[in-house]
């Protein structure tokens, strides 16, 4: 049995990660209007409801799906949600124990970015007025990426003497690193401009 995709709920701190996750599960992870309230990353399975193929061939008493489940002509797939704490500019550096935090989201398949649009929260989720919120965009994006950054730096050498060993092509070694952080295998090729 395939696992449930993995959506992680990212964003700064006070953002509303926790309450998303709540609000689109049976969760009950604890919220509040401060910096840090979630340290430990949450987990639940919310549920997509899609319209069955039962429904359209008249054949909803019969379905049993392998993978969720069926009411009324309604297919339930579940997808777990993982809400991680808020990550600060510099976590790509740790600050905020940024890179525990970013390492969490390695196993996710996809990434929500909860943003608060009211202007009321600086980047570190510190009461403001007036914060432009393009900002946070902007940031958690460079965040993400120096991490992948400087996790490669950090391996660098290793992956070269791989490389060289093995004397694979240039795109499966970048497979191979890449493959960690849910790149597909066309992925890695589009991305450095390699095919």
């Amino acid at each position: 049995m395939p696992r449930d995709p993995l959506i992680g709920i990212v964003g700064k701190p006070s953002s509303g990660k926790s309450t998303t996750l709540n609000s689109l599960t049976d969760a009950n992870a604890k919220m509040g209007a401060f910096p840090f309230t979630t340290i430990d990353p949450n987990r639940a399975t919310g549920y997509l409801q899609i319209d069955c193929a039962c429904a359209r061939y008249g054949k909803e008493d019969l379905c049993k799906p392998n993978y969720g489940w069926c009411s009324k002509g309604k297919r339930h797939v579940p997808i777990e949600l993982l809400d991680v704490a808020g990550l600060i500019p510099g976590a790509s550096q740790g600050l905020g124990l940024g890179n525990k935090f970013l390492d969490d989201l390695r196993q996710a398949d996809a990434l929500i970015h909860v943003v608060d649009v009211s202007g009321t929260t600086d980047s570190n989720g510190k009461a403001t007025r007036g914060y432009d919120p393009l900002q946070d965009i902007e940031w958690l994006q460079d965040e993400i990426r120096l991490w992948i950054e400087g996790n490669l730096q950090k391996r660098w050498g290793t992956i070269v003497r791989r490389h060289t060993a093995t004397k694979s092509p240039i795109v499966e070694t970048l497979r191979a690193q890449f493959g960690g952080y849910g790149f597909y295998e066309g992925e890695v090729p589009n991305c450095f401009g390699l095919e």
